[in-house]
């Protein structure tokens, strides 16, 4: 892909999303880190190796700030193995804007070729998201910081008979 494309969509992506916000004089954001809090506290390598949609399964998180710290990203990976030896890996990239407050805006990319916009709220050590849109499918993710080195990570889809929890990981904090 060219090189001055790549950007251009990432753009447009973050404004469609309604990502950028209004400008503000000398371009910078005002400072919020007590609503940073929480992402201050997910920063790092999380693992687990709990199984992922009934197999063996390694899962890898890490929470970082990003684009001179504007933003938090998240980069989760599953990778299933089946009893035949075959792997499968799910991976997806998220974009949580810092500075925020207690609800916002952000947006979700997967490997399943996913671009999904979330509505977040944070409350206490608990952020719950809700990804996709209703005309096509919808989502909940809720990541609870249950000590300094343990989260867990909860995941649900809507279906017509309400929300369906399809997988739920315990991740450590891991040195890496």
């Amino acid at each position: 892909m060219n090189r001055f494309i790549k950007p251009q969509i990432i753009a447009i992506a973050f404004l469609s999303l309604g990502l950028c916000g209004p400008a503000r004089a000398g371009g910078a954001s005002p400072a919020a880190p007590e609503n940073d809090a929480i992402f201050q506290s997910f920063v790092g390598h999380w693992v687990s190796n709990e199984p992922a949609f009934g197999l063996a399964a390694e899962t890898t998180m890490v929470w970082a700030p990003t684009l001179g710290g504007k933003f938090y990203r998240i980069d989760y990976r599953i990778e299933m193995h089946a009893p035949s030896g075959e792997i499968s890996v799910f991976e997806g990239i998220g974009f949580y804007p810092a500075g925020q407050g207690k609800t916002f805006r952000a947006f979700w990319a997967d490997n399943t070729g996913d671009l999904h916009p979330v509505s977040a709220e944070r409350e206490g050590k608990v952020l719950t998201v809700i990804w996709g849109r209703p005309e096509t499918e919808l989502g909940r993710t809720r990541y609870e910081l249950k000590s300094p080195d343990q989260m867990k990570v909860a995941d649900w889809v809507l279906t017509p008979d309400g929300w369906h929890q399809f997988t739920q990981k315990n991740l450590t904090r891991s040195g890496d």
